[in-house]
Protein backbone atom coordinates (compact mmCIF):
# COMPACT_ATOMS: atom_id res chain seq x y z
CA UNK A 1 0.00 0.00 0.00
CA UNK A 2 2.37 2.65 -1.32
CA UNK A 3 4.62 1.79 1.19
CA UNK A 4 2.04 3.27 4.20
CA UNK A 5 3.19 2.87 7.58
CA UNK A 6 1.06 3.51 10.93
CA UNK A 7 2.18 6.93 12.51
CA UNK A 8 1.61 4.89 15.81
CA UNK A 9 2.59 1.36 15.74
CA UNK A 10 4.44 1.68 12.56
CA UNK A 11 2.60 -1.66 11.57
CA UNK A 12 1.65 -2.04 8.02
CA UNK A 13 -1.07 -3.69 7.87
CA UNK A 14 -3.85 -1.26 6.60
CA UNK A 15 -7.33 -0.86 5.13
CA UNK A 16 -8.50 1.73 3.40
CA UNK A 17 -11.91 3.39 4.62
CA UNK A 18 -13.89 4.72 1.46
CA UNK A 19 -16.22 7.25 2.93
CA UNK A 20 -18.25 8.95 -0.02
CA UNK A 21 -18.01 12.42 0.02
CA UNK A 22 -15.80 12.31 3.09
CA UNK A 23 -11.70 12.27 3.17
CA UNK A 24 -10.23 8.55 2.92
CA UNK A 25 -8.49 6.86 5.89
CA UNK A 26 -5.91 4.34 6.54
CA UNK A 27 -6.55 2.02 9.07
CA UNK A 28 -4.15 0.54 10.96
CA UNK A 29 -5.65 -3.08 12.25
CA UNK A 30 -3.10 -3.52 14.63
CA UNK A 31 -3.74 -0.64 16.88
CA UNK A 32 -7.12 0.52 15.89
CA UNK A 33 -5.13 4.10 14.81
CA UNK A 34 -6.89 5.49 12.07
CA UNK A 35 -5.05 8.41 9.81
CA UNK A 36 -4.60 10.68 6.79
CA UNK A 37 -2.20 11.02 4.82
CA UNK A 38 -1.57 14.89 3.92
CA UNK A 39 1.20 17.90 3.65
CA UNK A 40 1.35 20.92 5.87
CA UNK A 41 0.46 23.45 3.49
CA UNK A 42 -2.78 22.28 2.56
CA UNK A 43 -3.83 21.23 6.31
CA UNK A 44 -2.86 24.66 7.20
CA UNK A 45 -4.76 26.47 4.75
CA UNK A 46 -8.03 23.93 5.21
CA UNK A 47 -7.48 23.82 9.10
CA UNK A 48 -7.17 27.85 9.57
CA UNK A 49 -10.20 28.70 7.22
CA UNK A 50 -12.26 26.46 9.34
CA UNK A 51 -11.04 28.02 12.30
CA UNK A 52 -12.28 31.47 11.08
CA UNK A 53 -15.28 30.21 10.01
CA UNK A 54 -15.92 28.71 13.11
CA UNK A 55 -14.88 31.46 15.47
CA UNK A 56 -14.60 34.65 13.67
CA UNK A 57 -16.92 37.56 13.91
CA UNK A 58 -20.18 36.76 15.93
CA UNK A 59 -19.55 33.11 15.88
CA UNK A 60 -22.30 31.18 18.03
CA UNK A 61 -19.07 28.90 19.16
CA UNK A 62 -17.73 31.49 20.88
CA UNK A 63 -20.90 32.30 22.97
CA UNK A 64 -20.73 31.98 26.90
CA UNK A 65 -23.69 29.78 26.98
CA UNK A 66 -23.13 25.79 26.82
CA UNK A 67 -25.68 23.62 25.08
CA UNK A 68 -27.41 20.60 26.71
CA UNK A 69 -24.60 18.26 25.46
CA UNK A 70 -21.41 20.72 25.64
CA UNK A 71 -22.68 21.21 29.64
CA UNK A 72 -22.39 17.33 29.97
CA UNK A 73 -19.26 16.86 28.60
CA UNK A 74 -17.98 19.81 30.52
CA UNK A 75 -19.26 18.49 33.69
CA UNK A 76 -16.97 15.08 32.89
CA UNK A 77 -13.86 17.50 32.48
CA UNK A 78 -14.20 19.41 35.21
CA UNK A 79 -15.40 16.34 37.56
CA UNK A 80 -11.69 14.51 36.15
CA UNK A 81 -10.10 17.92 37.19
CA UNK A 82 -11.81 17.63 40.65
CA UNK A 83 -10.02 14.07 41.20
CA UNK A 84 -6.53 14.46 40.04
CA UNK A 85 -5.69 18.58 39.39
CA UNK A 86 -3.65 19.86 42.18
CA UNK A 87 -4.87 23.41 44.07
CA UNK A 88 -3.11 26.28 42.37
CA UNK A 89 -1.96 24.62 39.37
CA UNK A 90 -0.13 26.88 36.48
CA UNK A 91 -2.04 25.21 33.33
CA UNK A 92 -1.21 25.67 29.55
CA UNK A 93 -3.82 24.86 27.42
CA UNK A 94 -3.16 24.04 23.63
CA UNK A 95 -6.77 24.92 21.41
CA UNK A 96 -8.95 26.86 24.17
CA UNK A 97 -11.48 26.63 21.75
CA UNK A 98 -13.97 29.25 23.33
CA UNK A 99 -11.86 29.34 26.47
CA UNK A 100 -14.34 28.01 28.58
CA UNK A 101 -12.02 25.36 30.27
CA UNK A 102 -9.49 28.22 31.16
CA UNK A 103 -12.12 30.43 32.06
CA UNK A 104 -13.38 27.44 34.98
CA UNK A 105 -9.99 26.71 35.82
CA UNK A 106 -8.96 30.92 36.66
CA UNK A 107 -11.90 31.03 38.47
CA UNK A 108 -10.80 28.40 41.19
CA UNK A 109 -7.50 29.86 41.70
CA UNK A 110 -5.49 28.69 38.89
CA UNK A 111 -2.83 30.36 36.83
CA UNK A 112 -4.10 29.83 33.17
CA UNK A 113 -2.40 30.25 29.67
CA UNK A 114 -3.80 29.23 26.06
CA UNK A 115 -1.88 29.12 23.16
CA UNK A 116 -4.05 29.49 20.06
CA UNK A 117 -2.53 28.78 16.16
CA UNK A 118 -5.35 30.86 14.59
CA UNK A 119 -5.03 34.58 14.70
CA UNK A 120 -8.65 35.32 13.95
CA UNK A 121 -9.44 32.87 17.55
CA UNK A 122 -6.58 34.17 19.67
CA UNK A 123 -7.26 37.71 19.34
CA UNK A 124 -11.58 36.87 19.95
CA UNK A 125 -10.05 34.89 23.26
CA UNK A 126 -8.21 38.30 24.15
CA UNK A 127 -10.69 40.53 23.62
CA UNK A 128 -14.41 38.99 24.47
CA UNK A 129 -12.93 37.05 27.72
CA UNK A 130 -9.41 39.11 28.65
CA UNK A 131 -7.63 35.58 28.47
CA UNK A 132 -3.96 34.79 28.48
CA UNK A 133 -3.52 33.86 25.01
CA UNK A 134 -0.19 33.33 23.10
CA UNK A 135 -1.06 33.32 19.37
CA UNK A 136 1.65 30.94 18.29
CA UNK A 137 2.26 27.28 16.82
CA UNK A 138 2.31 24.90 20.54
CA UNK A 139 4.82 22.50 18.42
CA UNK A 140 7.51 25.46 17.47
CA UNK A 141 7.07 27.75 20.58
CA UNK A 142 9.53 28.58 22.93
CA UNK A 143 7.95 28.18 26.61
CA UNK A 144 10.93 26.83 28.23
CA UNK A 145 11.43 23.50 29.63
CA UNK A 146 9.10 22.41 32.90
CA UNK A 147 7.62 25.94 32.57
CA UNK A 148 3.86 24.71 33.37
CA UNK A 149 2.32 21.89 36.31
CA UNK A 150 -0.56 20.74 33.86
CA UNK A 151 -1.15 20.73 29.98
CA UNK A 152 -4.38 20.55 28.88
CA UNK A 153 -5.39 19.42 25.18
CA UNK A 154 -8.78 18.70 24.44
CA UNK A 155 -9.87 17.59 20.64
CA UNK A 156 -6.45 19.41 19.79
CA UNK A 157 -4.67 16.17 18.62
CA UNK A 158 -6.89 14.75 16.15
CA UNK A 159 -6.05 18.10 14.28
CA UNK A 160 -1.91 17.80 13.91
CA UNK A 161 0.39 16.65 11.39
CA UNK A 162 2.43 15.11 14.11
CA UNK A 163 1.11 13.91 17.33
CA UNK A 164 4.31 12.33 18.77
CA UNK A 165 5.71 15.83 18.43
CA UNK A 166 2.94 17.51 19.88
CA UNK A 167 3.00 14.65 23.23
CA UNK A 168 6.69 14.97 23.57
CA UNK A 169 6.34 18.94 23.50
CA UNK A 170 4.03 18.58 26.09
CA UNK A 171 6.33 16.33 28.39
CA UNK A 172 9.31 18.85 27.68
CA UNK A 173 6.89 22.01 29.14
CA UNK A 174 5.69 19.89 32.00
CA UNK A 175 7.33 19.91 35.69
CA UNK A 176 8.55 16.86 36.49
CA UNK A 177 5.47 14.89 38.25
CA UNK A 178 3.27 17.60 36.62
CA UNK A 179 0.15 15.93 34.71
CA UNK A 180 -1.33 16.08 31.06
CA UNK A 181 -5.16 15.64 30.37
CA UNK A 182 -6.12 15.15 26.59
CA UNK A 183 -8.89 14.59 24.88
CA UNK A 184 -9.96 13.14 21.66
CA UNK A 185 -12.89 11.16 19.38
CA UNK A 186 -12.84 7.60 20.17
CA UNK A 187 -11.93 5.21 16.57
CA UNK A 188 -13.69 2.81 18.62
CA UNK A 189 -17.01 4.45 19.79
CA UNK A 190 -20.02 2.59 18.48
CA UNK A 191 -20.71 5.92 16.44
CA UNK A 192 -17.93 5.51 14.34
CA UNK A 193 -18.41 1.66 13.90
CA UNK A 194 -22.22 2.05 12.96
CA UNK A 195 -22.42 5.09 11.30
CA UNK A 196 -18.70 6.51 9.90
CA UNK A 197 -20.11 8.72 6.39
CA UNK A 198 -22.68 10.63 9.17
CA UNK A 199 -20.72 10.63 12.71
CA UNK A 200 -18.31 13.41 13.76
CA UNK A 201 -15.16 11.26 13.76
CA UNK A 202 -14.32 11.06 10.11
CA UNK A 203 -13.72 14.79 9.29
CA UNK A 204 -11.28 16.55 6.37
CA UNK A 205 -9.88 18.13 9.85
CA UNK A 206 -8.92 14.97 11.74
CA UNK A 207 -5.86 13.81 10.40
CA UNK A 208 -5.85 11.11 13.19
CA UNK A 209 -8.55 9.03 14.54
CA UNK A 210 -7.28 7.13 18.27
CA UNK A 211 -8.13 4.12 19.38
CA UNK A 212 -7.29 4.34 23.16
CA UNK A 213 -4.71 1.53 22.38
CA UNK A 214 -2.91 3.72 19.47
CA UNK A 215 -3.44 7.12 21.85
CA UNK A 216 -1.78 4.70 24.96
CA UNK A 217 0.94 3.78 23.01
CA UNK A 218 1.68 7.39 21.65
CA UNK A 219 1.86 8.76 25.06
CA UNK A 220 4.02 6.06 26.44
CA UNK A 221 6.35 6.83 23.34
CA UNK A 222 6.46 10.07 24.75
CA UNK A 223 7.44 9.47 27.87
CA UNK A 224 4.46 9.73 29.92
CA UNK A 225 2.74 7.45 32.28
CA UNK A 226 -0.40 6.59 32.02
CA UNK A 227 -2.48 7.73 35.22
CA UNK A 228 -6.12 7.21 34.15
CA UNK A 229 -8.06 6.80 30.84
CA UNK A 230 -11.57 6.69 29.85
CA UNK A 231 -14.27 6.53 27.24
CA UNK A 232 -17.08 8.84 28.17
CA UNK A 233 -20.13 8.45 25.97
CA UNK A 234 -22.03 11.88 25.92
CA UNK A 235 -25.44 12.21 24.63
CA UNK A 236 -23.95 14.19 22.16
CA UNK A 237 -22.30 11.85 19.96
CA UNK A 238 -25.44 9.81 18.69
CA UNK A 239 -26.98 13.31 18.21
CA UNK A 240 -24.48 14.68 15.69
CA UNK A 241 -24.79 10.99 14.16
CA UNK A 242 -29.05 12.62 13.77
CA UNK A 243 -27.88 15.59 12.94
CA UNK A 244 -25.30 14.56 10.03
CA UNK A 245 -28.54 12.36 9.28
CA UNK A 246 -30.59 15.54 8.82
CA UNK A 247 -27.90 17.33 7.27
CA UNK A 248 -27.10 14.72 4.32
CA UNK A 249 -30.95 14.50 3.71
CA UNK A 250 -31.16 18.71 3.49
CA UNK A 251 -27.84 18.82 1.43
CA UNK A 252 -26.25 21.07 4.34
CA UNK A 253 -22.76 21.86 4.73
CA UNK A 254 -21.13 20.22 7.93
CA UNK A 255 -19.15 23.37 8.33
CA UNK A 256 -21.69 25.66 7.50
CA UNK A 257 -24.38 24.95 9.80
CA UNK A 258 -21.52 23.82 12.73
CA UNK A 259 -23.83 24.54 16.10
CA UNK A 260 -27.03 24.97 14.27
CA UNK A 261 -28.52 22.00 15.82
CA UNK A 262 -26.45 21.59 19.07
CA UNK A 263 -27.30 25.14 19.66
CA UNK A 264 -30.93 26.02 18.60
CA UNK A 265 -32.35 28.19 21.07
CA UNK A 266 -36.00 26.56 20.02
CA UNK A 267 -37.76 25.44 23.11
CA UNK A 268 -39.33 21.84 21.29
CA UNK A 269 -35.43 21.52 20.65
CA UNK A 270 -34.28 21.93 24.38
CA UNK A 271 -36.46 19.61 25.31
CA UNK A 272 -36.33 16.83 22.84
CA UNK A 273 -32.20 17.37 23.53
CA UNK A 274 -32.90 16.72 26.97
CA UNK A 275 -35.34 13.76 26.45
CA UNK A 276 -32.98 12.55 24.47
CA UNK A 277 -30.27 12.67 27.09
CA UNK A 278 -31.65 10.99 29.34
CA UNK A 279 -33.50 8.26 27.58
CA UNK A 280 -30.15 7.09 26.72
CA UNK A 281 -28.31 7.14 29.69
CA UNK A 282 -28.31 3.16 30.14
CA UNK A 283 -27.04 2.47 26.84
CA UNK A 284 -24.38 5.42 27.44
CA UNK A 285 -23.29 4.22 30.04
CA UNK A 286 -22.67 0.20 28.82
CA UNK A 287 -20.53 2.57 25.58
CA UNK A 288 -18.49 3.69 28.43
CA UNK A 289 -17.72 0.60 30.10
CA UNK A 290 -16.74 -1.65 27.32
CA UNK A 291 -14.51 1.21 25.75
CA UNK A 292 -17.14 2.29 23.02
CA UNK A 293 -17.76 6.23 24.08
CA UNK A 294 -17.15 8.62 21.76
CA UNK A 295 -14.19 10.28 23.60
CA UNK A 296 -11.39 9.11 24.63
CA UNK A 297 -10.10 11.25 27.81
CA UNK A 298 -6.65 10.25 29.06
CA UNK A 299 -4.67 12.01 32.92
CA UNK A 300 -0.90 11.46 32.03
CA UNK A 301 2.15 12.39 34.25
CA UNK A 302 5.50 12.85 33.52
CA UNK A 303 7.72 10.56 36.13
CA UNK A 304 8.91 12.74 39.06
CA UNK A 305 12.52 11.68 38.86
CA UNK A 306 12.67 12.79 34.76
CA UNK A 307 15.88 15.35 34.98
Amino acid sequence: MENQHCPICKGHDLEIKLLGRRPSYYSCRSCGHNFIKSDKEKHEDSFLEAQNHYYGGESILLDDRLSIFENEIMKERFRVFGKFLPKGADVLEVGPGAGHVLKWLSRRGHQVTGVEHSQTLAQQLTDRHQLPIINAEFETYDFGESSFDTFCSFHVIEHVLDPLAHLIKAFEVVKPGGLAFIATPNADSWEQRAAPKLGPNFDAAHLHIFSPQSLQMACEQAGWQIVYQSTPESAGGWARVFSGLLRAIRQEDATETAGKYARSSSTAVRIIASIFQFVTIPSRLLQRRLGAGNEIFTVLQKPHNHV
